[in-house]
């Protein structure tokens, strides 16, 4: 559950949060809510990388981490950096890639 989440179930008079504790972790709440997002970013990149959507396959990675400048995954020219990179023409992602267009 999200700390925001947590928030609007605390001040709803109609909702009693229980002090019940899973008995095989011993962490608090904010370590366990850490781990449960680590486990469903697992379960995203072990499930969903390699399917197809739109007859286009999906590749996930993982994130290095938030830097000022590469904000959702973006590559230098704005579009996604496996696009940068990318020889072939492909209508569906905007034609050539930016390095092949330059050249």
């Amino acid at each position: 559950m999200s700390g925001g989440l947590l928030k609007v179930l605390r001040s709803d008079s109609y909702v009693e949060l229980s002090q019940y504790r899973d008995q095989h972790f011993r962490g608090d709440n904010e370590e366990q809510e850490k781990l449960l997002k680590k486990s469903y970013a697992e379960n995203a990149m072990r499930y969903i990388n390699g399917t197809r959507l739109d007859d286009r396959i999906i590749r996930t990675d993982w994130d290095a981490g938030f830097k000022e400048g590469r904000q959702y995954g973006r590559g230098r020219s704005g579009g996604q950096v496996r696009d940068v990179y990318r020889q072939d023409y492909d209508a569906g992602r905007g034609g050539y890639g930016k390095l092949a267009q330059n050249q």
